[in-house]
């Protein structure tokens, strides 16, 4: 629940894919979470789903809780979607849509690696900040563990398809992008 809470660990940021590398794109989405801590890495889960086909125009960042690298391509582009666990209260499953000013930003920062995504766009000239768009799921297990709990691997499919869903909603009209996919390490673009 790394949007939710005020710490988390990190991890490297993992792969990006595009389906079209030649054109800059027009949304990220972003995986967040945890994976060692069960059902805190949906977001992960997700992108890896999403990634093998890419909605056309729309960069798939596997993030984890490495949300610093992230910044170069949150500052590349004018929308972007986090995927990540977020208790709402709901039952687990719950699958949650909002915008991120409805997220709490407070949090006390003890070094780099306690950033979450929003606090990360303060390294952002706020010309060039994105809308974000957050895709929660409410967790039912956070503990070790590399498995999502039962209830989060049945809605998996669900929220791969509901960020696919939003992301291609942010296409303009007629946007076209060919078929090719790359995947390429998460380096920033120079």
């Amino acid at each position: 629940m790394s949007l939710a809470r005020s710490a988390s660990m990190f991890a490297p940021v993992g792969g990006a894919v595009i389906s079209d590398p030649g054109v800059p794109p027009v949304a990220l989405v972003a995986g967040l979470g945890n994976c060692l801590l069960r059902d805190d890495g949906i977001g992960v889960h997700a992108v890896r789903l999403l990634a093998a086909n890419p909605p056309p125009g729309v960069l798939v960042l596997e993030v984890g809780t490495d949300v610093f690298s992230a910044v170069s391509w949150l500052e590349r582009v004018p929308r972007v979607l986090a995927i990540d666990a977020l208790d709402g209260g709901g039952a687990p499953g719950t699958i949650y849509q909002c915008h991120s000013s409805d997220i709490s930003r407070e949090q006390t920062i003890a070094s780099l690696h306690e950033l979450s995504l929003l606090s990360v766009l303060e390294f952002i000239p706020r010309n060039r900040w994105p809308e974000i768009t957050v895709l929660g799921v409410q967790p039912e297990l956070i503990e070790f563990g590399l498995q999502l709990s039962p209830a989060l691997q049945h809605v998996l499919p669900a929220v791969v398809e509901a960020a696919r869903s939003i992301a291609t909603k942010w296409l303009p009209p007629g946007h076209f992008v060919s078929n090719q996919y790359q995947s390429r390490p998460a380096v920033a673009p120079s």
